[in-house]
């Protein structure tokens, strides 16, 4: 059975200036903008996303929430998994290999530059970065725990216009 894994940055967030800490920071009026022209690209692409994990910081879960709204995706099922924000390539390869596999079709919200990393390490593709609200879809035919480094491959991606 062949895995989706799309791979999203955050929207497009405020300064640190305007918070007491990098976590707290929110999407601003075109990171808002950018995450309804992903979630019309999702609708548009047929995506139905099984699982939906995302970084703990306000920028990266109000991200996945949009997504989720314009997928008809709960809300309360969305994972909020702490090492997306604090961690590294190993640990968000930890993230991976513990889907099961019972989810064919995973989005993982998050931040750069270790998601950069990640699809760089998980697949032949060697993208250089990776603008805000920016997916990048990949798949593989590897259960999720049998995740290694090359074992998936680069389908599409996405990019707001309002970049």
């Amino acid at each position: 059975m062949t895995r989706q894994l799309y791979i999203v940055r955050h929207a497009e967030s405020h300064s640190v200036h305007h918070y007491k800490t990098d976590i707290e920071r929110e999407l601003t009026p075109v990171g808002i903008h950018q995450v309804h022209e992903l979630g019309k690209h999702l609708i548009e692409s047929s995506v139905q996303i099984d699982l939906i994990i995302t970084s703990p910081a306000q920028r990266a879960k109000t991200t996945a929430l949009l997504i989720a709204n314009s997928l008809n995706y709960p809300d309360n099922k969305i994972e909020l998994a702490s090492k997306i924000y604090s961690g590294n390539l190993n640990d968000l390869l930890n993230i991976v290999k513990e889907i099961r596999d019972s989810n064919q079709q995973v989005l993982l919200v998050g931040h750069n530059p270790t998601l950069l990393e990640f699809i760089n390490f998980l697949s032949a593709v060697k993208k250089q970065s990776m603008s805000t609200c920016e997916l990048t879809q990949l798949s593989s035919a590897t259960n999720w725990h049998h995740t290694i480094e090359g074992s998936f491959h680069y389908v599409s991606g996405y990019r707001s216009a309002n970049q």
